[in-house]
């Protein structure tokens, strides 16, 4: 089954390739060729069980042929690839250095390593391997891809798209390039894009557990949580082992409220791929639904160990801070979220929420102005700035933005609490009655109503 852009087969044109780095350029002796011929027998039986997932049966496939030809750049190349498969990481890197040894003139041996860099969260230097490949062979759409795969990783959507659509210009049947743009796209909030270039990658293979994975991604977001489920459970179903399956589901799970679901979901890809940072951010985003925010600190912090740059984990360790009260470790938190990403826009809603809750209510308003320029749907973010202007006494516009929050969330508890307060502070006295009894209707203590009317006709300035 394909997981990886290097469960290729044995292509004619990268023996050759592979021939004249391992041989030079002369021609190779009968008992040479009769072991290249071995060797290309043993790659094609060793392709055929990656297509089946057998991961340890490919490996000593390839014992063998590196036995029979320890130049055979290709095969280091094909076992790399399966030791990721195994998540055997230092073997992998291993195999993925020798082929850079045997063959530096060759573009899928870079690709290859740095797809291993990628995947062990070394990001600089599986971008310098994307851009060697690319400056290899310009070409090679392979190259293209996985540059455009190491920019998602790094954040730059953007970039991955338009590596990605090189790709594709290059190969228009390259299924890894589709499944990397939709990837792409849905992170850029265009899932119908998204789901678009994963059902092509799916339609070109069919066995193509990444693009399922891609493609639930896109049906969660468009809120097509059946769909999205019966893809996350068809990635599982052909790669028991591939993490990110695990890690989708568990988010379609918080979709669909199955929080020990979810939580279930999220042990288990860590307990696949221990290492993997994003794993800890998913299950500590799971936590904070769950109210659980000393787990969530935990393992963000663990997401922060794994992966120092890795700005999403700052932010929810941030968040779960400044519901513990913390609010100076979540400034600190998500200040540096921002360093490392000056436009996550949830970073700037945690700390426009803790400069609130410390009274420093001009701070929380650029900042959570700033996050809804970001994320312009992000209700946390026009809730903060509604509670900072009730506090400023800023009625007209706390009124447009709790207003907003019910549009965006109609289920939100204390918007319409709020903003028949800043009715109230308004004079508007029939309208703020009218969310005040709407407020107590949905479950609010009528004596918390009541402390709430009171301060504001407290603060409200005299007519």
């Amino acid at each position: 089954m394909i997981q990886s852009r290097y469960l290729i087969a044995a292509a004619g044109f990268v023996i050759i390739e592979l021939l004249l780095n391992a041989y030079g350029p002369g021609i190779p002796s009968a008992a040479a060729q009769a072991t290249v011929e071995q060797v290309q027998t043993i790659l094609r039986e060793a392709n055929a069980l990656k297509d089946q997932g057998r991961w340890a049966e490919t490996i000593t496939a390839l014992d063998r042929a590196i036995g029979l030809d320890p130049n055979s750049a290709l095969a280091y190349i094909d076992r790399s690839v399966a030791h990721r498969a195994l998540g055997q990481w230092d073997r992998a890197l291993a195999d993925a250095e020798k082929a850079v040894e045997l063959a530096p003139g060759s573009a899928k041996a870079y690709s290859n390593r740095g797809t291993t860099f990628r995947r062990r969260g070394d990001l600089d230097r599986a971008l310098r391997d994307a851009d060697r490949a690319i400056e290899l062979d310009p070409n090679d759409p392979f190259g293209w891809d996985h540059r455009a795969a190491t920019y998602t990783s790094l954040g730059a959507y953007d970039r991955a798209v338009s590596d990605a659509t090189k790709a594709l210009e290059l190969d228009p049947r390259m299924a890894f390039a589709y499944e990397t743009r939709a990837g792409a796209l849905n992170e850029l909030g265009q899932p119908e894009r998204g789901l678009a270039d994963a059902s092509k990658a799916i339609e070109l293979e069919p066995r193509y557990v990444a693009a399922y994975v891609h493609r639930a991604t896109a049906n969660r977001m468009l809120r097509r949580f059946e769909d999205a489920l019966a893809d996350a459970n068809k990635a599982m179903q052909l790669e028991p082992r591939y993490p990110f399956s695990y890690l989708e589901r568990a988010r379609i799970h918080v979709g669909l409220g199955r929080f020990e679901n979810a939580l279930a979901d999220a042990d288990k890809a860590i307990q696949l791929e221990p290492r993997l940072a994003y794993s800890y951010t998913v299950r500590a985003r799971i936590h904070v639904d769950m109210g659980r925010f000393k787990n969530v600190i935990a393992d963000s912090s663990k997401a922060i160990e794994l992966d120092p740059k890795m700005s999403d984990a700052y932010s929810v360790r941030a968040a779960a801070y400044v519901d513990l009260g913390q609010n100076d470790k979540g400034i600190a938190d998500a200040t540096k979220a921002l360093e490392l990403d000056p436009k996550l826009a949830q970073a700037f809603s945690v700390r426009a929420r803790a400069y609130s809750r410390l009274g420093q209510l001009e701070r929380a308003v650029a900042d959570a102005t700033r996050a809804i320029e970001l994320d312009s749907p992000m209700s946390a973010a026009y809730d903060t700035r509604g509670v900072a202007y009730l506090q400023l006494r800023e009625y007209e516009k706390a009124v447009r933005d709790f207003t907003r929050v019910m549009e965006l969330d109609p289920s939100h508890g204390r918007a319409i609490l709020y903003r028949g307060a800043a009715y109230l502070g308004l004079y508007r006295e029939r309208e703020a009655e009218a969310d005040f009894q709407t407020a107590v209707s949905r479950g609010m203590n009528p004596a918390l109503v009541e402390g709430v009317k009171g301060e504001i006709k407290r603060m409200r300035p005299a007519k």
